[in-house]
């Protein structure tokens, strides 16, 4: 099977308020149910930790993880280091890299894309359509045409909501 990375901005309003070394039961703000990934993936658990998640008989999906295990077996979502360290060693095992670009900060995800590049992945851009003086409609213009100078296979895709983001992955997914 082959190994996808779905990078995208987890939704800012989605909170989980735990203390998970304790294993206090984590509370899931409403807003991460409706992440592309879950929706994808069908079970918000295989979001939430690193698993073997089957998408199709074709596709497994290897990251990121909305908890990554520490060195010490511990799930952490606030240890940046491992939460680092573990999505770049996802990326380095998969073999299909798909960016989701909405509106607001991608920072993280624009690295991710970057070491995906380096790594001579397999990428496709998904960018929400916006207001843009340039021919590529997106806030994120310049990300997706630094992409493609960087790798002219790189292949971009542009949505208007996320109904058409799943479709879009399901067509790249076949």
């Amino acid at each position: 099977m082959k190994k996808v990375f779905l990078s995208g901005r987890f939704d800012k309003s989605a909170h989980f308020f735990s203390d998970i070394t304790n294993g206090e039961k984590c509370v899931l703000d409403k807003e991460l149910k409706n992440d592309f990934r879950v929706k994808l993936l069908g079970d918000i658990e295989r979001l939430l930790y690193p698993c073997d998640a089957v998408i199709n008989h074709k596709y497994r999906y290897v990251g990121p993880f909305w908890f990554e295990r520490d060195t010490d077996d511990i799930f952490t979502d606030k240890d940046y280091k491992t939460i680092v360290s573990e999505e770049m060693r996802e990326i380095s095992t998969c073999d299909i890299f798909i960016i989701v670009l909405s509106e607001g900060s991608i920072s993280g995800s624009v690295c991710e894309l970057c070491y995906a590049l380096e790594n001579k992945k397999e990428v496709y851009i998904l960018y929400k359509i916006q207001e843009s003086i340039c021919e590529i409609k997106s806030e994120h213009w310049f990300v997706i045409a630094d992409a493609i100078r960087r790798d002219k296979n790189v292949k971009i895709f542009s949505y208007e909501n996320s109904e058409e983001i799943l479709s879009i992955i399901n067509n790249i997914l076949v």
